[in-house]
């Protein structure tokens, strides 16, 4: 699957790299096995998309409006066998 590589302005105005994938690119019984919740979609503002964080195994909400530069993508394989 793709990974990407991207610089963001955080909300205190700082930077930060982050290296993720995009949950719509991810494998389904992946997600179903992290995911818990009443199975409603959570709306999220225009330009923000939940992502796993690869770094720091966690699903996070990343903000493209904020994106410092260009976002890199990157060959990436996710470890099914080990949950976060």
């Amino acid at each position: 699957m793709i990974g990407y590589q991207a610089t963001y302005t955080k909300k205190d105005g700082s930077s930060r790299e982050i290296r993720f994938v995009r949950t719509s690119e991810m494998p389904a019984d992946w997600l179903e096995e992290r995911v818990k919740g009443t199975g409603k979609k959570r709306t999220l503002k225009e330009g923000n998309e939940l992502v796993w964080d690869i770094d720091n195994a966690g699903f996070r909400i990343f903000n493209w409006g904020t994106v410092q530069g260009d976002v890199k993508k990157f060959e990436f394989s996710l470890d099914t066998s080990t949950k976060a």
